[in-house]
């Protein structure tokens, strides 16, 4: 499964391939109950962060606007090194 930290507009987003064990955290979070999505938080139209895109196959999933999985997410993004990114541009 790949990861996609969708921020950038008009040059490639960083992405990165999940570890099996990091997949089944997210195939957990993914089969929870649904989140209702904070409006103060996380992805927002436009430019700037926008949240994450999993891709695997042709399964395509958006996680962002506060929900687990994001806050999950973004403590791998952190752990690949683009915490400052994160810190940059998020609201």
């Amino acid at each position: 499964m790949t990861v996609e930290l969708d921020v950038f507009s008009g040059r490639p987003n960083p992405r990165w391939e999940l570890t099996e064990q990091e997949r089944q955290r997210v195939e957990k979070l993914l089969s929870g109950p649904p989140e209702e999505a904070d409006p103060g938080t996380g992805a927002k139209a436009g430019l700037g962060y926008r949240g994450f895109v999993l891709t695997e196959g042709a399964r395509r999933i958006r996680a962002g606007a506060g929900t687990a999985l994001e806050t999950y997410l973004a403590g791998l993004a952190r752990e690949r090194g683009y915490g400052g990114l994160l810190e940059d541009l998020r609201c």
